[in-house]
């Protein structure tokens, strides 16, 4: 079945997003990070990471991002991970707008076919175009344009899902949960209530 998560990288400490988002710390280690659930880390780099072991959670109907960049104030990025499908998505969001994206859909029969909102950046076209030649050597069963979103992310903020982050490079990791469990959609991402 494989990863089917999302994730939130933010250069705003985890505070900011609590405050943003209603939250309060529940479980807190410097250890090795969860393999699953939900949990926010701090990495060396200052980028902080929200993990959700749920694709597409960090959308307008679920967990706005427009609302950790705002209090972040800077862009954020969310990026989306469905191996069940081969669909993958990434975003940069602002405060008010979604500046960019890439999405690919895995069940498209062009295997280089994917979906673009805003102005890409130069650096992301090039990763595209790359992508794009390495699938054109790729065997036919092999969906090499799945990955784009998730290289370009880890071009941005040094973070990949499918790769093991080192303890040095952790700084903390925390549970979040919400202030008030009714919250819906959040409260059901977060594994409060069912």
């Amino acid at each position: 079945m494989g990863f089917n998560i999302s994730y939130l990288a933010a250069q705003a400490p985890i505070p900011v997003l609590f405050e943003a988002y209603h939250l309060q710390s529940g479980q807190q280690s410097d250890g090795p990070l969860p393999e699953d659930e939900t949990w926010m880390a701090t990495l060396a780099n200052d980028w902080t990471i929200w993990w959700v072991a749920r694709p597409d959670a960090f959308s307008l109907n679920m967990i706005n991002p427009h609302r950790a960049a705002g209090c972040a104030r800077a862009p954020v990025f969310a990026v989306s991970i469905a191996e069940s499908n081969m669909s993958a998505s990434i975003a940069k969001y602002s405060a008010t707008s979604k500046r960019w994206s890439i999405s690919h859909e895995g069940d498209n029969l062009e295997k280089t076919a994917i979906k673009t909102t805003g102005n890409l950046p130069k650096d992301v076209m090039a990763q595209r175009d790359a992508v794009f030649a390495e699938q054109l050597q790729a065997p036919e069963n092999v969906d090499v344009v799945f990955d784009l979103p998730a290289r370009v992310g880890d071009a941005i903020f040094a973070f990949r899902y499918d790769r093991v982050i080192p303890d040095t490079e952790v700084i903390r990791w925390v549970r979040p949960t919400p202030m008030n469990p009714n919250l819906g959609p959040m409260a059901q991402i977060l594994g409060i209530i069912a």
